[in-house]
């Protein structure tokens, strides 16, 4: 009896990490032939550290573009966030933040059946590429099947500025997940 062991992996198309590779984000959507409205996913507190500069980068190239602010990962906030994504029509979602921002848009998106960008804010969150959203379900932290972006842009003038313990944390997941796949 022969023995294999296969693993499949899903990975984003592309993936711009460096300092200032925020711009990038409009050129990255123009690349995927996103042309519709969008939705922007983002945070009170990051949406001062990037998630304005993305609206208006998006804005800038001639997206329509509309946003909402959320506080965590939760089911009525996917159900919020999927709702707008109706109104809007949006063709695409862009998620910027840390890992409820991310995670709320990936499943959102998934669930919404178009295509997302993630632009992370910190690099605490393992599942800034990954498919898998972890969301509250009243006291429970579920884990649910979800979008793998088509794109990341890691700014690292903005990962850096990340307080110590996320950027800590960060290094601790690259070194785990390396050692994982």
């Amino acid at each position: 009896m022969e023995f294999t062991k296969a693993k499949a992996m899903e990975f984003p198309r592309r993936i711009i990490a460096g300092h200032a590779s925020l711009e990038s984000v409009p050129g990255m959507c123009r690349e995927f032939q996103l042309d519709g409205p969008v939705l922007v996913i983002t945070g009170p507190t990051t949406r001062k550290v990037a998630g304005q500069v993305v609206c208006d980068m998006l804005v800038d190239a001639a997206y329509d573009v509309d946003s909402i602010d959320i506080q965590g990962a939760s089911l009525d906030t996917v159900e919020e966030v999927k709702a707008r994504t109706r109104e809007l029509d949006a063709e695409f979602l862009v998620g910027v933040g840390g890992g409820s921002k991310i995670d709320v848009a990936k499943l959102a998106a998934f669930q919404s059946g178009c295509p997302f960008i993630s632009v992370p804010t910190s690099a605490a969150h393992d599942g800034i590429s990954s498919p898998r959203a972890s969301i509250k379900d009243g006291d429970d932290n579920m884990s649910f099947t979800a979008s793998v972006p088509m794109g990341v842009v890691a700014d690292t003038s903005i990962l850096i500025k990340s307080p110590w313990r996320l950027l800590a944390a960060g290094c601790a997941d690259v070194i785990a997940n390396i050692t994982a796949v």
